[in-house]
């Protein structure tokens, strides 16, 4: 909250540098094919593409808005913006330059009086970026082809905070964050027809799990290259074949990792897992501020609720999915999903 982007160097964990705004930054985005450019969103209104090696602006909009989400297409040719009053802007960036194309109102059109709702999250569809999924605080994500309408989900709830929901890798499921905490997912069907009166609204076809203070839920992502990467995905695998010999029947979402990364004093962050916290607190030991308390973070499983007007079985469609979540506690974890058969 002080008017800056900061780049940091994750492995050194030092500030590379610091690029200054007139008002508070609310959002960014990486260009995914030039990664010497971001875009960034503000209070005030306006967009920014910089350069971080000349540290400069290169191009800037004022939207007259204020700026709540922003994205870019995976081969960095368009820019998705949103605004508070939900309105999403879609920007030609050839040449780092924007170039505004098309306008998408994110409101339902029921009433005298409908008006937009903050815009909290854009994304594309992975191998179909022309499917563009929105997020909004009406508790609802709606799934755009280019700028038509095609689809609406509902069930989780998304009223005040900067919740976005995403895909998974191939574009199957859609995963979201709840004020409720609880992570829900959706089984993405791809709808028939995008004719107008023949919207596909999914109100219902959910699935979720308690996740405490939830405020992020992202998949894992087993897209990295390298060793490390490899040995993720086979610990992984252990760990299923593990969740596959327990006594739970049916579907669940199991908690396979919580870390704390509690606040202290001086605003910074220290690594502290589950049981070291519980160590600390035993003994007195203070280690976060009074506005950010950390969670015990025992490991816990959540039998999955699941509501599907289809009959669909996302349990067994998504079986291995790996979700993190980062809650308002401090706490990340990793989910897995699994079925077990009742033993005979």
């Amino acid at each position: 909250m002080d008017k800056t982007v900061r780049l940091w160097d994750v492995r050194n964990q030092t500030c590379l540098h610091v690029f200054l705004h007139k008002d508070y930054v609310t959002c960014i985005a990486f260009n995914p094919v030039d990664d010497t450019c971001f875009l960034s969103g503000s209070l005030d209104g306006k967009a920014r593409i910089w350069s971080i090696i000349e540290h400069q602006v290169i191009d800037w909009t004022d939207l007259r808005d204020i700026v709540t989400a922003a994205s870019y297409t995976p081969d960095g040719t368009c820019a998705m913006i949103g605004l508070y009053k939900g309105t999403c802007r879609f920007y030609d960036t050839s040449g780092n330059k924007l170039q505004l194309y098309a306008n998408v109102d994110v409101v339902n059109k029921k009433g005298k009086n409908f008006r937009g709702k903050k815009i909290t999250g854009i994304q594309c569809m992975p191998g179909n970026p022309s499917k563009i999924l929105i997020t909004s605080n009406d508790s609802q994500i709606r799934l755009y082809d280019n700028t038509d309408l095609v689809a609406r989900f509902k069930g989780f709830r998304n009223m005040s905070s900067q919740i976005s929901a995403s895909f998974n890798r191939n574009g199957s499921f859609i995963i979201s964050a709840s004020e409720d905490s609880h992570v829900y997912l959706w089984n993405v069907t791809p709808p028939t027809s995008t004719c107008r009166g023949q919207l596909k609204i999914s109100e219902k076809s959910c699935e979720s799990f308690f996740s405490d203070s939830v405020t992020v839920a992202v998949p894992w992502s087993t897209e990295s290259e390298g060793k490390n990467a490899s040995d993720r995905r086979g610990a992984l695998d252990g760990i299923f074949q593990l969740l596959k010999q327990s006594s739970f029947p049916g579907p669940c979402f199991e908690c396979l990792t919580s870390t704390v990364f509690p606040v202290t004093d001086d605003g910074s962050t220290r690594l502290m897992d589950s049981a070291t916290l519980a160590s600390n607190q035993e003994g007195g030991e203070d280690g976060h501020s009074a506005v950010v308390s950390a969670a015990t973070g025992a490991e816990e499983r959540s039998d999955a609720t699941s509501v599907d007007e289809e009959g669909a079985d996302f349990s067994s469609a998504g079986l291995g999915l790996v979700i993190v979540t980062a809650s308002l506690t401090g706490e990340i974890r990793t989910f897995q999903n699994y079925v077990k058969e009742a033993a005979a």
